[in-house]
């Protein structure tokens, strides 16, 4: 399928923001989440990722009537590099390369591996990726079979999902998956209906609405308490969760249409766009590595800051290119049949 340039701007803008967030929390663990960047930044970035996935999604699944097989392939990329690495990881942080909580010291190989595979220690994105992905197969499915008619109230129950007290507990992460999921249907949605929205929607009317949209996220950002974390609202402990909950994803459906609209106009100039896009194109190795190599940087202050996070995606990128030539182009091969 050929690649989208504005998504893959997208995708390579929101792997500098994470792989930035991974430096920034390794060298001010205590003060980090006080930052107001930290609350402005961990308010879309991951779920901007869930709405490119859905809409990446619907358009794959069209192309690939073999939908296990499609899903089958999912789990080849997201679900066992999850594993590999979360593995990896308490390996890797004894040699003293990273620091992950002093996992090496703290947990037996037994402990972390359960944790990090079933609970929420460890890497946790690529998990809730996949399984957003197996419940869009379903939806979709059931849009082949019975019509659209059933899209709406799938829907609206899915949305009303995100009012209900979020499951307590962090097996399989399924309260990121109440989170998450919505945003990866409204990706699935944004491209099935994508010609009937250009259809009324121009570039000028877009640019208006994302602008008013903006101020939205604003109002959603500040009444989540965005300068003192998110649990700063007084609300009872009956409706609080929910709300802080609904106003997080209220954030992420407000700056959508900037960040779209960030990305095109970035695609019309070619020379960061293809710095991004092409970062955009190696995002799950980069992902991953920069989650490693955190403190790598040289001096004091934001020199420390900026040489950790350009050192960072420098040795990462590094990796994932490496790995991707020299190993995975011959496993692919033979694990599923493509070059």
């Amino acid at each position: 399928m050929k690649r989208n340039l504005t998504i893959d701007i997208l995708r390579g803008m929101g792997l500098m923001i994470m792989a930035t967030n991974h430096v920034l929390i390794k060298l001010f663990p205590d003060r980090f989440f006080h930052f107001p960047y930290f609350n402005v930044s961990t308010s879309f970035n991951m779920g901007i990722f869930l709405v490119i996935a859905g809409y990446l999604a619907y358009r794959s699944l069209l192309k690939y009537p073999n939908h296990l097989k499609w899903l089958k392939n999912k789990a080849y990329y997201l679900v066992l590099p999850h594993i590999v690495f979360n593995l990896g990881l308490y390996f890797v942080s004894k040699t003293g390369i990273t620091e992950w909580g002093d996992l090496s010291s703290k947990w037996s190989f037994g402990q972390w591996a359960v944790s990090s595979i079933f609970f929420d220690a460890g890497e946790w994105f690529l998990w809730i990726l996949f399984i957003c992905l197996a419940m869009l197969v379903l939806v979709h499915k059931l849009n082949v079979k019975k019509g659209e008619s059933y899209i709406l109230p799938i829907s609206i129950i899915v949305l009303v999902t995100i009012l209900i007290p979020m499951v307590n507990g962090e097996f399989m992460r399924f309260y990121r998956v109440q989170f998450y999921f919505p945003l990866a249907l409204l990706g699935y949605l944004i491209a099935r209906y994508q010609s009937n929205i250009i259809e009324v929607i121009t570039v000028k009317r877009f640019a208006v609405f994302s602008l008013v949209m903006l101020g939205v996220y604003a109002l959603a950002l500040y009444l989540s308490g965005w300068n003192g974390g998110w649990g700063s609202i007084p609300f009872t402990n009956m409706f609080h969760q929910p709300v802080i909950v609904s106003l997080r994803f209220l954030q992420v459906l407000s700056i959508l249409p900037m960040v779209f609209l960030i990305g095109y106009g970035i695609s019309k100039i070619p020379l960061v766009s293809n710095a991004l896009s092409w970062l955009g194109s190696i995002t799950l190795g980069v992902y991953l590595f920069s989650m490693i190599f955190t403190k790598v940087g040289f001096g004091d202050g934001w020199l420390m800051v900026v040489s950790s996070i350009l050192l960072s995606l420098s040795i990462s990128i590094i990796i994932t290119l490496t790995l991707k030539y020299l190993v995975f182009r011959k496993v692919n091969k033979y694990v599923l049949g493509v070059a």
